[in-house]
This record gives structure tokens, sequence and C-alpha cells, in this order.
């Protein structure tokens, strides 16, 4: 969450967060009017600043869980062999702009977690990618696959995850207290 991309061109933001330059000026509306961002004064300058950085967090979580998130479901898939199961962050290793999400990134982000669900973002091809990973389609399946929305070339954590912001929001609006935990080492050390 960077503060000072809120005064940059609306071009800038478009291409950084991935959203239509045609709706911008509308987020930056509703962020005004639920008091998320303030007008405020730095140097003389008109600017926009961050009012409430804990409730634009939890805001963006909840609009990623409703209505981003359904939007890039792939499918789910399990796995074939429990070995690859287990060892299931050496078979992206392989995969162009392939990312960990959700309990995975929490796993490598925390430390902390070890994953019961593995969500997984990557443009590759669903059928590639069931060959790469040895899963297979499986609707109660442990693997999720999603489509990234984000701007890769901007937000590409090296650590083969999503960005840090992304995983919150995942493991924030899980009911399991663990994954919620995990949420606030994610939050505290990453999403400042």
């Amino acid at each position: 969450m960077d503060p000072g991309l809120l005064n940059e061109s609306y071009r800038k933001m478009a291409y950084t967060s991935g959203v239509a330059l045609g709706n911008i000026g509308n987020f930056i509306a509703e962020l005004k009017r639920d008091n998320l961002i303030v007008d405020g004064s730095r140097y003389g300058q008109q600017v926009l600043l961050l009012n409430d950085k804990n409730s634009l967090l939890d805001k963006w979580a909840d609009m990623y869980r409703t209505i981003l998130r359904p939007k890039q479901i792939v499918g789910r898939f399990r796995f074939l062999k429990k070995e690859d199961r287990a060892n299931w962050q050496e078979h992206t290793d392989s995969i162009a702009n392939s990312y960990w999400g959700g309990e995975a990134a929490g796993a490598i982000l925390t430390g902390y977690l070890l994953p019961e669900i593995y969500t997984l973002y990557s443009d590759i091809d669903r059928f590639e990618m069931m060959k790469m990973l040895k899963v297979v389609p499986d609707v109660k399946g442990e693997l999720e696959l999603l489509r990234p929305f984000w701007n890769q070339d901007i937000y590409n954590t090296h650590l083969g995850t999503v960005p840090p912001m992304l995983a919150y929001a995942e493991l924030i609006s899980s009911y399991d207290s663990r994954n919620q935990e995990t949420a606030g080492r994610i939050k505290e050390k990453y999403v400042r």
C-alpha cells in the first residue's frame, strides 16, 4: 500500500493498480466519501492523504473476497501423490509468472503456517499446469488456481508469492483462526 501513489497521475495509478483508467476517479471519490482519504496540503500544495489505513485495508480485503476473487477462479485440483503435495513449493520454480497466495503465501512469508489449501495464481494454461504440478480436477481438491490480476512487473516479490497485501486479504477473511493470526503477522511485517 503506497500512500504516495494517491498524488500521482490517474494514468500512473491505473498502470500500477491494474484498474481501468476510467474507474480511477470513481475510486478516489468513493475513498473520499468514506473518509479513507482526505484533501490536505504539503509544502503549500494540495495533496490527497491516507486518513485511515487500517479501515482501507479492511475494505480492500472485503471487496477482494466478495467481488474480485470470484472472477479470478479457474478451478480446484488435487495432487495425484502425497509426495507432490508435500513438495508443493518445488513445483512452481519452473512455471513463469506463478505466485503462491493464501495459506501457501502465509507459509512462505511468515514460516508459521502449514498450508491445507494451496492457492496458486498463474497465467499458465490449465492443462499445462495440471501436467507440471501433477494434479487433476477435483472440486474438493486442495489446490485452487486463480488468474493474477495485478501488475506483475511492479509487484514482483521475488519470493514466489502474491503481493503481501493480497496474502493478508485472503487470510484475514478466512474463518480459520490460524489463518487470521498469520494475516496479522503479514500485516505487521509487510503491510505498513
